[in-house]
């Protein structure tokens, strides 16, 4: 009875340990973003004046001081235009897209839209020129027709048509008993990834902006809907400036300009038969890619 009665406060200690051992774990997370410093922001932000010319200028950038991902980047993607980024794995790609939308600031250099310093734009007139549209998107919980919405809550009947046929999203309404009003739960746990992925493009497509940034919009879709959804994408040739990580070749193909990571540096630039002239990097991606696609299980 006695060592009964000392064993079972002692149970009770190491639950409570437990417990407090997960919740150090989640105040250690939460004091790493306290503890960022924020954005600098101009006391006095600059009107939006010029065109959607993305231009970066000596940009060098790295999560670790000692370690750069990008360095001493300089390109220009002109107004209206269509970009392809290409490069293995951690070459750069998305950091490059996130510096854009602002996420975080270069460590040197500057990045220009319209031939202004993003930092000297407020971020609300900043992000109204940008439609994001990651690897992984978030859906909140609600209907399918309000997290479209969010793109644009005045939108027209005429222009939800539109975005819908663009982003394939015909099949899931006609799919769901609901339809618009069926729920997508919170981050979109009721649809699969590349219905979340499909409602994601949409509500970009919707925002209609004059810059809009894909990473891999399309890597959770089966090859039918990318086909069709890379078709729609192609309907904004020469209305957007369009930056795009993708591994289908249609896609890169038919982009204006190729820009090739590797090494922290732009390593080739250019339209897709003038880098395959040149037998370098890029030459060697497109010769792997259209092996690859011709695979097949037997």
């Amino acid at each position: 009875m006695l060592i009964n009665r000392v064993i079972d406060p002692l149970t009770e200690v190491a639950a409570y340990g437990s417990g407090i051992r997960m919740a150090s774990a989640q105040m250690d997370a939460v004091e790493r973003v306290l503890a960022e410093k924020p954005l600098r922001h101009s006391e006095r932000p600059q009107p939006f004046s010029g065109d959607a010319t993305i231009e970066l200028h000596n940009v060098t950038f790295g999560y670790q001081a000692d370690r750069p991902i990008l360095k001493d980047v300089s390109v220009s993607l002109p107004a209206n235009t269509t970009t392809a980024l290409v490069g293995v794995s951690g070459a750069g790609k998305t950091t490059l897209t996130r510096l854009i939308a602002r996420f975080f600031d270069p460590d040197c250099g500057s990045i220009t839209i319209g031939g202004t310093d993003l930092r000297e734009l407020s971020s609300r007139n900043h992000m109204a020129l940008l439609a994001l549209v990651f690897q992984e998107n978030y859906l909140f919980s609600g209907t399918l027709h309000e997290n479209v919405l969010i793109g644009n809550p005045h939108a027209s009947t005429e222009e939800i048509a539109r975005v819908t046929r663009l982003a394939c999203l015909d099949e899931l309404l006609e799919r769901l008993p609901l339809g618009w009003q069926s729920q997508v739960g919170e981050g979109g746990g009721l649809l699969s990834g590349g219905e979340r992925q499909r409602v994601a493009i949409a509500r970009a497509l919707l925002k209609n902006t004059p810059i809009l940034l894909l990473d891999e919009a399309t890597g959770a879709l089966d090859a039918e809907n990318q086909a069709a959804i890379a078709a729609g994408l192609h309907s904004l040739h020469r209305r957007c400036t369009l930056l795009v990580i993708a591994h289908q070749l249609s896609t890169i193909q038919n982009a204006d300009q190729i820009l090739v990571l590797d090494q922290q540096r732009i390593v080739e630039q250019g339209r897709h038969q003038q880098l395959l002239a040149a037998g370098g990097h890029y030459a060697d991606f497109w010769k792997a890619r259209s092996r690859a696609e011709g695979w097949r299980r037997r």
